[in-house]
Protein backbone atom coordinates (compact mmCIF):
# COMPACT_ATOMS: atom_id res chain seq x y z
CA UNK A 1 0.00 0.00 0.00
CA UNK A 2 1.49 3.37 -0.91
CA UNK A 3 2.05 5.85 1.77
CA UNK A 4 -0.09 9.21 1.24
CA UNK A 5 2.15 12.43 2.23
CA UNK A 6 -1.05 14.07 3.15
CA UNK A 7 -4.69 13.17 4.26
CA UNK A 8 -7.94 15.70 3.55
CA UNK A 9 -9.79 16.44 6.34
CA UNK A 10 -13.15 14.27 7.39
CA UNK A 11 -14.73 18.13 7.71
CA UNK A 12 -12.98 18.93 4.48
CA UNK A 13 -13.20 21.51 3.56
CA UNK A 14 -12.62 22.98 6.50
CA UNK A 15 -13.32 26.96 5.83
CA UNK A 16 -15.74 28.38 3.05
CA UNK A 17 -17.05 31.65 2.03
CA UNK A 18 -19.53 31.35 4.73
CA UNK A 19 -17.35 31.01 7.39
CA UNK A 20 -16.16 34.75 6.43
CA UNK A 21 -16.68 37.65 8.74
CA UNK A 22 -17.45 39.92 5.83
CA UNK A 23 -19.36 38.33 2.05
CA UNK A 24 -16.81 36.88 -0.32
CA UNK A 25 -17.83 34.84 -3.69
CA UNK A 26 -15.27 32.03 -2.35
CA UNK A 27 -12.08 31.39 -0.76
CA UNK A 28 -9.49 29.11 -2.26
CA UNK A 29 -6.74 26.88 -1.08
CA UNK A 30 -4.47 28.92 1.35
CA UNK A 31 -1.01 29.31 2.56
CA UNK A 32 -0.47 27.56 5.63
CA UNK A 33 2.27 27.56 8.86
CA UNK A 34 2.69 26.88 12.56
CA UNK A 35 3.62 29.18 14.76
CA UNK A 36 4.35 26.89 17.62
CA UNK A 37 0.93 27.62 18.89
CA UNK A 38 -1.67 28.24 16.23
CA UNK A 39 -1.84 27.25 12.60
CA UNK A 40 -2.23 30.02 10.53
CA UNK A 41 -3.79 30.45 6.99
CA UNK A 42 -3.66 32.80 4.46
CA UNK A 43 -6.21 32.26 1.80
CA UNK A 44 -6.52 33.81 -1.13
CA UNK A 45 -10.48 34.92 -1.06
CA UNK A 46 -12.61 36.29 -4.12
CA UNK A 47 -14.54 39.31 -3.10
CA UNK A 48 -17.37 39.91 -4.79
CA UNK A 49 -16.21 42.57 -7.03
CA UNK A 50 -14.53 39.58 -8.41
CA UNK A 51 -11.01 40.71 -7.59
CA UNK A 52 -8.92 38.64 -5.36
CA UNK A 53 -7.54 39.87 -2.02
CA UNK A 54 -5.57 37.98 1.17
CA UNK A 55 -7.25 37.36 4.73
CA UNK A 56 -5.42 35.62 7.73
CA UNK A 57 -6.91 33.11 9.55
CA UNK A 58 -5.60 31.24 12.39
CA UNK A 59 -6.56 28.45 14.61
CA UNK A 60 -5.62 26.79 17.95
CA UNK A 61 -5.93 22.92 16.48
CA UNK A 62 -5.75 23.72 13.04
CA UNK A 63 -9.32 22.21 12.39
CA UNK A 64 -11.72 23.87 14.24
CA UNK A 65 -12.63 27.39 15.93
CA UNK A 66 -11.30 29.36 13.28
CA UNK A 67 -10.88 33.21 13.65
CA UNK A 68 -10.92 35.11 10.34
CA UNK A 69 -9.71 38.94 10.58
CA UNK A 70 -12.90 41.02 10.46
CA UNK A 71 -11.67 42.67 6.84
CA UNK A 72 -9.01 41.76 3.91
CA UNK A 73 -5.59 40.89 6.04
CA UNK A 74 -4.03 42.83 1.87
CA UNK A 75 -6.23 44.12 -0.29
CA UNK A 76 -5.31 44.36 -4.31
CA UNK A 77 -5.55 47.78 -5.92
CA UNK A 78 -6.13 47.55 -9.40
CA UNK A 79 -6.43 51.25 -10.15
CA UNK A 80 -2.27 50.98 -9.30
CA UNK A 81 -1.71 47.68 -10.54
CA UNK A 82 -4.16 46.38 -13.43
CA UNK A 83 -3.13 43.25 -13.50
CA UNK A 84 -4.47 42.71 -9.78
CA UNK A 85 -7.94 42.69 -12.36
CA UNK A 86 -7.41 39.25 -13.19
CA UNK A 87 -6.62 37.60 -10.01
Amino acid sequence: MKETLFKRHPKNPILSAKDWPYKINTAFNPGATFDGEKTILLVRCEGLDGISHLTVARSSDGASDWKIDKEPSLTSEPGKFPEEEWG
